[in-house]
């Protein structure tokens, strides 16, 4: 899918749009496994080529993810954009038939935010695949801290980093 942009022959369905910010924590810690905990989670129901408004605020800074292609394949790359505490999301997705949408997010910071691009900071075109959670920023550093035995000796250091992740539905 290089670009769907007549809106005109998209099929006219609705779609789900869910963004859901993850906190995710890994321990180097012998027969430790990551884990990943959502903190916030909504969802908007939008008509295929049509805008909806997400309302979901992260609460760490985030990178935005970009969409490169490389001997023809889509890679999400880190983007320079840091989103921050009070951003909101326009998502506008664009779904052909096939098993993939190309989604439009544009970060919101302030103003009336039933108004894209009002206050606007950052956007990106991501093309995702139907129902799978893909990641679209991520914090920009991991937080760390460790845990002494009280020999001296770390008995486990862990880091934490978050990511804000969206998974499109067809209804």
């Amino acid at each position: 899918m290089n670009s769907i942009a007549d809106s005109g022959s998209l099929p006219l369905r609705n779609l789900v749009v869910e963004m859901r910010q993850v906190q995710m924590a890994s321990q180097t810690q012998p027969g430790a496994e990551s884990q990943f905990a959502t903190t916030a989670q909504q969802q908007v129901l939008v008509l295929n080529g049509r805008t909806g408004h997400i309302g979901l605020r992260t609460s760490v800074p985030m990178r935005w993810m970009v969409v490169t292609y490389r001997q023809g394949q889509a890679r999400l790359v880190p983007g320079v954009v840091l989103l921050e505490a009070t951003t909101g999301f326009h998502a506008l997705p664009r779904w052909d038939g096939t098993d993939r949408v190309q989604l439009e997010l544009a970060a919101s910071q302030a103003g009336n935010p039933q108004v894209p691009n009002q206050g606007a900071s950052a956007s990106s075109t991501v093309v995702v695949p139907v129902g799978t959670w893909t990641t679209v920023a991520e914090s920009d550093q991991a937080q760390s801290y460790q845990r002494s035995d009280g020999w001296g000796q770390d008995a486990a250091q862990s880091s934490r980093s978050y990511a804000l992740q969206v998974r499109i539905s067809v209804r």
